[in-house]
């Protein structure tokens, strides 16, 4: 099982990706998670057959614009409740709120995210972190194995824009977050709570990318007295949840073991990130993260 994990350089900087791209995604959608997780779910049903592995349907894979409404696939209430893991009443009155909000649509059909509805400035930020984001997951990950050995004879010729191909990047970037996500979901046993665990993790680790990476073996998990404790007010600001909502989600996640709480702050112990679940979420994130850069590949992009 060890020698299917990837390099926890970049076990972190998948994690820190994908805390990132959360943060900005609920800013697009009016500031919730949750919120944004179902619109994202809407969005990726909506789009996904047009980035599939079959040559007809990839046809807008190299397309840097808005996919037609006309070409999205409408999604229904109950394909998100089960895509995402959450209670379909939750979701339907979720979905409720973002219709009236203009956030998505309701057709007879099922559920879209318009081509309007992401002409917004706030999308085309989350676009362009977005790019940036993976530009820079791909300068950290791109030494270490199965990355470092990576090459383009099985892609098409590079694009050749004069701006970057945001939109190109963000669909498949999309779709990695919500496989994250998916592997991820086992490990806490709630969305709420698995979004939690993750900014808990990323917080604690991540000044591990300014520092440089600890020496040790391949796989080693940094020591404990390492990680960066982050207080709970601090993460609800990141967050921009409620500060109790956040306490309430961190006690529950202490509860089941996942996380530790000492003067200085909560952190996710070392013994945990070497717990049989999270094991597997890793070993599964690195088949995610080559697919991600395998897709961007076949798309014509080239990084570094």
């Amino acid at each position: 099982m060890q020698g299917a994990l990837p390099h926890p350089a970049v076990s972190r900087a998948a994690a820190v990706f994908v805390r990132n791209f959360l943060q900005d995604a609920a800013t697009a959608s009016g500031g919730d998670f949750i919120d944004a997780m179902i619109r994202m779910a809407i969005t990726d049903a909506n789009i996904r057959h047009l980035i599939s592995d079959d040559a007809e349907s990839r046809r807008f894979a190299r397309f840097d614009q808005g996919v037609p409404d006309e070409l999205r696939r409408p999604v229904s209430i109950h394909g998100v409740s089960t895509s995402l893991g959450m209670p379909f009443e939750t979701v339907r009155r979720r979905v409720r709120r973002l219709t009236e909000a203009d956030l998505c649509k309701l057709l007879p059909s099922g559920l879209i995210v318009t081509q309007e509805q992401l002409a917004t400035e706030a999308t085309r930020v989350l676009y362009d972190s977005t790019y940036r984001g993976v530009a820079e997951l791909h300068a950290s990950i791109a030494q270490y194995p199965p990355f470092a050995d990576v090459r383009d004879t099985d892609g098409l010729p590079a694009l050749d824009l004069s701006a970057p191909p945001v939109r190109i990047v963000a669909r498949p970037a999309l779709a990695y977050v919500l496989r994250y996500l998916e592997s991820a979901a086992p490990v806490a046993g709630g969305m709420l709570d698995g979004i939690v665990f993750l900014f808990v993790s990323a917080a604690n680790i991540q000044h591990l990318a300014a520092e440089g990476e600890p020496d040790g073996a391949p796989y080693e998990v940094v020591d404990d007295a390492l990680r960066q404790r982050v207080a709970v007010f601090a993460l609800s600001r990141t967050m921009g949840l409620p500060a109790e909502t956040v306490r309430r989600r961190v006690s529950a996640l202490i509860a089941r073991g996942l996380c530790k709480r000492d003067h200085m702050g909560v952190y996710v112990p070392g013994d945990v990130l070497l717990s049989p679940p999270l094991v597997a979420h890793r070993a599964s994130n690195l088949v995610s993260l080559q697919r991600l850069f395998a897709e961007l590949r076949r798309a014509g992009l080239r990084f570094g």
